[in-house]
């Protein structure tokens, strides 16, 4: 076995039963004995410095609860595309990140420290937005460190989206925004627009995942009666009578870094 070849350097668990994919991550975090955590999952990659220099990193930044970075995206036309994030402070960006969320889970390190400060981990009822949820609630109380270098790799899957999941999804957003309003009383009328805009990014994430995994008319039923309520969805009504691939080509093409 690969893992076992690493001898005593690398520590191998396997769990007694099947978990579901949160309980599995729940049970490998109390397994642990690092200071720090980083997370890489079977299909994505990670690059050869990217411990080196996050561990630095912390090391220098002590009131830094996460850190992360930018990632190099593999597409299943062979594809690689960087989805670059606007450079930030290090700082409490909390607001920013729930109106904007963009942390992906391979390019993240966490000093072990800050999960022992937390109620709990990953939330287990959870199948879909569990990362987002554990690390914003780490992003309500402390600094967060981004590193524009690509430092992992994500590998895009063509799994169908089906209405289930896509229902999954949305409920699993409201949750995490409970999961936060319990770190206050008056977080949901202090956080208001940053909600609003979290809950819209949701609708529009269900609305580009049925025009790309089932069709443009299932988008324009996602749009439904909230039409009028924002440019961006009047355009994605218009763009969904054109099949997806196509659009999304010519955003590829002329928007994003691709080679």
């Amino acid at each position: 076995m690969i893992a076992k070849s690493y001898g005593s350097k690398l520590r191998y668990f396997k769990a007694d039963v099947s978990l579901p994919l949160y309980g599995a991550r729940n049970l490998a975090l109390e397994k642990i004995r690092g200071k720090y955590i980083t997370f890489l999952d079977c299909d994505d990659m990670w690059l050869s410095n990217k411990l080196e220099l996050q561990v630095k990193a912390l090391e220098e930044n002590k009131n830094v609860g996460l850190i992360h970075t930018n990632v190099e995206i593999l597409e299943l036309n062979g594809n690689k595309r960087i989805k670059h994030k606007v450079i930030q402070p290090i700082c409490k960006v909390f607001r920013e990140l729930l109106k904007n969320y963009h942390i992906n889970l391979q390019s993240v390190m966490i000093p072990r420290i800050v999960l022992n400060n937390l109620d709990y981990w990953f939330d287990e009822s959870m199948l879909y937005s569990g990362d987002a949820d554990l690390f914003l609630r780490i992003a309500y109380d402390w600094d967060i460190l981004y590193m524009p270098q690509i430092l992992a790799q994500y590998r895009e899957h063509g799994t169908s989206l089906s209405a289930t999941r896509i229902e999954k999804i949305v409920a699993e957003n409201e949750k995490a925004l409970i999961n936060l309003s319990k770190r206050s009383n008056d977080f949901m009328n202090n956080y208001k627009l940053e909600i609003s805009r979290f809950r819209f990014r949701a609708q529009l994430s269900v609305v580009v995942a049925k025009w790309k995994y089932i069709s443009g008319v299932e988008a324009r039923k996602a749009i439904g009666k909230k039409l009028s309520s924002s440019w961006l969805l009047g355009l994605l009504y218009i763009l969904s009578f054109l099949p997806y691939k196509i659009v999304n080509d010519i955003k590829t093409r002329f928007f994003d870094k691709v080679y």
